[in-house]
């Protein structure tokens, strides 16, 4: 299993945006998502974290394990190898 495949990465992003109903092209949506992340999981991820992840600020390496299973569980499904098990 390929944990940070980038084209799962891209599928997700794209999964995000549909259950959250924002486009994710303005900072102000980050803000937006991690509330409604915490509000649906009940987990917490880095606003930073989220900015990575969807180009606004700059990143050497992936997100980690814990950001893909806490995206993926917003997202309807277990973890992030759930996720990319339905996907791959």
């Amino acid at each position: 299993m390929k944990i940070n495949s980038l084209d799962n990465l891209s599928v997700l992003k794209q999964i995000i945006c549909l259950q959250s109903e924002l486009s994710m092209n303005d900072i102000g949506h980050c803000i937006i998502l991690k509330g409604l992340i915490g509000d649906v999981t009940g987990m917490n991820i880095s606003l930073i974290a989220i900015q990575r992840l969807f180009g606004f600020t700059p990143s050497k390496f992936l997100p980690s394990l814990y950001t893909l299973n806490t995206l993926a569980f917003y997202c309807g499904y277990g973890d992030w190898e759930t996720f990319t098990w339905r996907f791959c």
